[in-house]
């Protein structure tokens, strides 16, 4: 945003042919609270969980907003009702006069993806050391899932779990 207005010194051309957005994730956890625990939480416990939940609702918005200004071929599910955006555009306009290029590269840190993509077994904490980020003794893990990732990605029941990084993403008008 800040490169194209008129307040900037940068002054970029609008257009999926000027701008090229590549985001690179470092893992993210899924969600999941059982609606029973949620009714038994207590506020103490929301309050510990509320700047997880801010990070990812703002993650997720910000994947969604770059999802609706931009031809990505790289699109994540958001939701089952928004889906991936393929089909919409900021403005009702075609795809291919999108605002915007934009990529994004991450992996999901749960069982599912993590079993099936390094084809182990992770116990759920080891997961959760892999999603603290700021757990260091998990960084050489967190380094071969993000090689695996981009490598060969992971696709689990028709859905994308891990987003490889293929040639064929970046456009050619983006190539030095």
């Amino acid at each position: 945003m800040v490169a194209t207005l008129d307040g900037f010194p940068f002054k970029w051309k609008w257009g999926a042919d000027n701008i090229f957005i590549v985001s690179v994730g470092t893992g993210m956890s899924k969600w999941e609270k059982i609606p029973d625990k949620v009714a038994k939480s207590h506020l103490l416990n929301w309050a510990s969980q509320l700047p997880d939940m801010f990070m990812q609702d703002a993650s997720w918005h910000n994947q969604l907003v770059m999802q609706w200004l931009s031809n990505s071929s790289t699109a994540w599910e958001i939701d089952g009702e928004t889906g991936d955006l393929q089909g919409d555009m900021m403005g009702g306009g075609e795809k291919k006069k999108a605002l915007t290029s934009y990529l994004r590269y991450n992996t999901w840190l749960d069982a599912d993806t993590l079993n099936t993509m390094m084809k182990k077994n992770y116990s759920n904490d080891e997961i959760k050391n892999l999603v603290e980020m700021s757990n260091a003794d998990s960084r050489f893990e967190l380094f071969d899932i993000g090689k695996k990732a981009a490598s060969d990605g992971c696709i689990i029941k028709n859905h994308i779990t891990a987003m490889p990084v293929k040639e064929e993403h970046f456009p050619l008008t983006f190539k030095i």
